[in-house]
């Protein structure tokens, strides 16, 4: 059955009913929608919302089922340190990782990817890392899965 609208749900903090009844609205009757969030009472909250509102629950499966089913993310846009971002990266595998913001402090433990820093100014970046601009970004990722820490 092919999906007639994905949403993605980012720290909803058990709200994810809310934008569910949104959403549903743009989805025609049998279709189906995907909802990808990381909110905490996802796994309580939809399939009561399914109940409550007389929609069948066709799958859930939580993040590490979906990682071994999904393609391969091609570009990793890295804004935060934290250290926890690395494990993700190790998970996801992404062929380009690029760093910008406070992600920059992450260069050292990122070694074993192929990291750009993302910056206008290269003179700040450390001897032998690889830089790119923010359009470089766009134009290496446009079209591709991103992964954004």
């Amino acid at each position: 059955m092919a999906v007639a609208k994905s949403i993605r749900i980012s720290g909803a903090h058990c709200l994810g009913p809310v934008e569910l009844k949104k959403a549903i609205e743009d989805v025609p009757i049998g279709g189906l929608l995907e909802v990808v969030t990381n909110d905490v009472c996802a796994k309580e909250d939809i399939p009561t919302w399914c109940r409550f509102t007389k929609n069948e629950l066709v799958e859930f499966q939580e993040l590490d089922a979906v990682c071994d089913k999904t393609g391969p993310v091609t570009c990793a846009l890295v804004l935060s340190d934290n250290p926890q971002a690395v494990e993700v990266l190790r998970l996801f595998k992404p062929n380009r990782v690029f760093l910008a913001y406070e992600g920059r402090k992450l260069l050292e433990a990122l070694k074993e990817f192929n990291v750009a820093v993302c910056t206008y100014l290269p003179f700040d970046v450390p001897p032998g890392v690889k830089t790119a601009g923010p359009l470089t970004f766009l134009e290496m990722c446009y079209g591709e899965p991103v992964l954004v820490l």
